[in-house]
């Protein structure tokens, strides 16, 4: 009885454990090797049909649903297929991604303005352009000369006849009392001819030159006349002529000032000027005096500070300007134009006149 208790657990065969009768830990079952295989060999066998849990009815895996292939196609094939329609989700109504925002295609369209940038800013605001054109002068020579014949010349022409007629008749008369009385009404319409022929073409040339010019892109108009500018300015000129010039930079502030006045620009913004004549004194005198000393040959420094205190006191709709100092470009350009008036007889002069107001507007910014 002992004999067989101690067979029970110890081992029989050389086996580990306590192995059950057959041996190996608690003994394989029958056949050998763990617990053995189940019966059709290979782990717990498979199921009927062979090959891990077997697959299902159709072979592969689990199988694939009807239809074939993994968890098959959805109808129509591929991925899960376009939705009714066809192509991804679709285009939105309009076609193309989220379609073009109104104002026409790509982009966003452009903003208020006109095509390009966003237009530009408010109260029409413009660099600073200088030589690239915020003012531009486009009078030519050949549209100046009649003008210049028919509204200067010939006016001028006229008024000295009339006193080179007087004077040459006035002698003839041996009673000086007769000659007097001859020459004083021939004198005073000498006077009031040259005055008008020189406000005439005083008021002609302004008109050339404002409906020439085009500020910030913006045409002008001059309205002036030769009564509004007697109107405005005659006790001016006679304070200058009192004065023996001393006035002048009075006189020009005032004049600037009445000329702008008359000038509509296209835009509907006014220019303005705010000079100090105070200011331009020094200046003035300082040039009439280098002017005479020099024979005129300081004219370019001259016009060139004339020029930069006139545009740096001028504004357009509070915008202001700025003259750009180049006296020693100045003095190539009036040298070549005054040489060209004196051998022409004048005749040039037009085209004189047009090309110093070219270079002047050039510099300005």
């Amino acid at each position: 009885m002992m004999q067989s208790e101690s067979n029970a657990f110890s081992p029989a065969h050389a086996a580990g454990g306590f192995p059950p009768p057959g041996g190996g830990g608690f003994g394989g079952p029958p056949g050998g090797g763990g617990f053995g295989p189940p019966p059709g060999g290979g782990g717990f066998g498979g199921p009927p049909g062979g090959g891990g849990f077997g697959g299902p009815p159709g072979g592969g895996g689990f199988g694939g649903p009807p239809g074939g292939g993994g968890f098959g196609g959805p109808p129509g094939g591929g991925g899960f297929g376009p939705p009714p329609g066809g192509g991804g989700f679709g285009g939105p109504p309009g076609g193309g991604g989220f379609g073009p925002p109104p104002g026409g295609p790509g982009g966003f369209g452009p903003p208020p303005g006109g095509p390009g940038g966003f237009g530009p800013p408010p109260g029409g605001m413009m660099p600073p352009v200088g030589r690239s054109g915020r003012v531009v002068f486009a009078g030519r020579g050949g549209d100046l000369i009649v003008t210049y014949l028919m509204h200067v010349m010939i006016p001028m022409g006229a008024v000295l006849g009339v006193a080179f007629a007087g004077a040459a008749v006035a002698p003839a008369f041996d009673n000086p009392a007769a000659a007097f009385v001859i020459s004083m009404p021939i004198a005073l319409c000498l006077t009031v001819g040259i005055f008008w022929a020189a406000l005439h073409g005083v008021v002609t040339l302004s008109r050339f030159h404002y409906e020439n010019l085009t500020i910030e892109g913006q045409r002008c108009q001059y309205n002036g006349t030769v009564g509004g500018l007697v109107k405005t300015m005659w006790l001016d000129y006679v304070i200058m002529a009192c004065t023996m010039g001393l006035y002048f930079p009075w006189y020009v502030t005032k004049l600037n000032k009445y000329e702008y006045s008359q000038v509509a620009v296209q835009s509907g913004e006014q220019l303005e000027f705010h000079g100090d004549p105070a200011s331009l004194l020094g200046t003035y005198l300082i040039g009439a005096i280098l002017m005479s000393l020099t024979g005129g040959l300081y004219f370019p420094w001259f016009a060139n500070s004339m020029y930069e205190w006139r545009w740096n006191a001028t504004s357009l709709g509070g915008r202001p300007f700025q003259f750009q100092k180049d006296p020693g470009g100045l003095l190539g350009t009036w040298l070549i134009q005054s040489l060209l008036t004196v051998c022409s007889g004048g005749i040039y002069a037009p085209w004189a006149i047009c090309n110093m107001t070219e270079w002047e507007m050039r510099h300005v910014s």
